[in-house]
């Protein structure tokens, strides 16, 4: 169900993201872009962060992640490395 708002072309990104935190124990962050676009007909981009939750053995119970629109930080940060080139 939440991979209905990732933008198809991300979804692979996104389940690596995952399945690198369930491997490794790092954290979990990945950028993405949502599947629907914004009011202007642009990408809008979010950002997830969190971590794995596992059981005293280790295995893993649940990811508890937040997920932020970062599209605003995305498009200043495009805008500078134009400026930059």
């Amino acid at each position: 169900a939440a991979l209905a708002a990732v933008h198809p072309d991300d979804v692979p990104a996104v389940l690596a993201g995952r399945a690198r935190a369930l491997e490794t124990g790092a954290p979990l962050g990945y950028e993405f872009r949502g599947a629907v676009p914004a009011a202007d007909g642009g990408h809008r981009w979010f950002r997830t962060r969190g971590q794995v939750v596992r059981t005293a053995a280790g295995a893993p119970v649940r990811i508890v992640a937040v997920t932020t629109e970062v599209t605003d930080q995305k498009r200043a940060a495009d805008e500078r490395a134009a400026l930059d080139r």
